[in-house]
């Protein structure tokens, strides 16, 4: 049944092609990814969309010159929130997540209802292979709004990766009955399609 279950939901990982935000996990060779609507679509986040975030060995003059120049921005301008984010994403695509997530957290400090660094959060710490911690991020901004499609969503994938389809099922059944016009429709039939077929 263990093998069967691991099966299932990196079945259900290699379906799953995002609309915003998807990144490549080393560890398994597998593509997973987890939705966003709030992410910016600027400079740092087109890197992730091409799913070839720089390497420690080809990042580029040009990236090593953005990171310098945001640094000493940050430093100086702490409470500059956007900018402290636009740091963190530049950060995190140049595999620094420890960095990046300190400073995510330093924006929740300033406002604890941000979305977006919850999913941000969420983000690099299901890409570590943090789940637990991913999925109390997802939980969080939850509570603050019920209805994010995204959050409901990504709860669903953590759970099915968790073993526990039957929640994955509802609430992937959740947002089909409740938000039948979300942009992200396709995506949670084609999950919980191949979920059904797996269990079968």
């Amino acid at each position: 049944m263990k093998i069967k279950s691991i099966y299932i939901y990196l079945g259900i990982f290699l379906l799953a092609l995002m609309v915003i935000v998807y990144f490549t996990v080393q560890s398994k060779s597998t593509e997973m990814s987890i939705a966003n609507n709030e992410m910016p679509k600027d400079n740092v986040h087109s890197q992730f969309n091409n799913s070839q975030p720089p390497s420690g060995s080809n990042v580029s003059n040009e990236f090593k010159s953005k990171l310098k120049s945001l640094e000493e921005y940050v430093d100086k301008n702490p409470n500059d929130t956007a900018k402290v984010r636009e740091y963190a994403d530049l950060l995190y695509g140049s595999h620094n997540p420890k960095k990046s997530i300190e400073l995510y957290e330093s924006i929740l400090e300033k406002d604890s209802k941000r979305i977006d660094i919850l999913m941000s959060l969420a983000i690099v710490e299901f890409e570590q292979n943090n789940f637990n911690e991913a999925e109390s991020y997802i939980r969080k901004i939850l509570d603050i709004n019920p209805k994010n499609v995204e959050a409901i969503y990504n709860l669903g994938v953590m759970q099915a990766r968790n073993g526990d389809f039957l929640k994955a099922k509802e609430n992937w059944t959740k947002i089909i009955n409740e938000f039948p016009n979300h942009k992200l429709i396709g995506t949670v039939k084609t999950a919980l399609s191949r979920l059904e077929t797996k269990k079968n």
